[in-house]
């Protein structure tokens, strides 16, 4: 069901859609697709449209325990320079148990050459907590590289180099 046609049903009734419309998904593509992106943009920066309205913690512990072969995670805004960071890993594991992976959307900032250091920095954390890390909606906009990492002007060859 997509967003416009839920506004169309009372809120009461939008939370069972919703979770009726995941678990079909799941059952759909199980054993066909490993990784699962549960919310988008609900921790740091829920937008209107992509409202919830259950329990998300309740929900995500039924999807991983009636879904043991399948890895769940949500993603969101996160930044690649640390200004935003994925939350803490116990933070994230308490509101989403059974979470494999969060997936930071490494498209902000939108022409930044983040450092190693950086990288390290906003990720480390993750390093051995049993969540994985993804990286998503990954894309360089064109103009000056931002960061103090490299300099210059983004180019096809810059950016390749980038996302290697």
């Amino acid at each position: 069901m997509c967003s416009s046609d839920l506004a169309e049903v009372p809120e009461e009734e939008r939370g069972p859609l919703q979770q009726a419309f995941a678990r079909e998904i799941v059952a759909r593509y199980r054993g066909r697709i490993r990784f699962f992106q549960v919310y988008n943009e609900d921790w740091l920066s829920h937008v209107k449209r992509a409202r919830v309205f259950f329990d998300q913690t309740a929900f995500f512990r039924e999807l991983a325990e009636a879904n043991p072969d399948v890895k769940f995670g949500v993603s969101d805004c996160w930044t690649l320079d640390g200004t935003s960071p994925p939350p803490d890993p116990a933070e994230t594991r308490a509101r989403y148990p059974g979470i494999a992976f969060v997936a930071a959307h490494a498209h902000r900032p939108r022409r930044l050459w983040p450092s190693p250091r950086e990288m390290v920095t906003n990720f480390d954390r993750y390093t051995d907590s049993g969540v994985m890390l993804h990286l998503s909606e990954y894309g360089i906009d064109s103009g000056e590289i931002e960061g103090g990492y490299r300099s210059g002007t983004w180019d096809e060859q810059r950016k390749a180099e980038c996302f290697v």
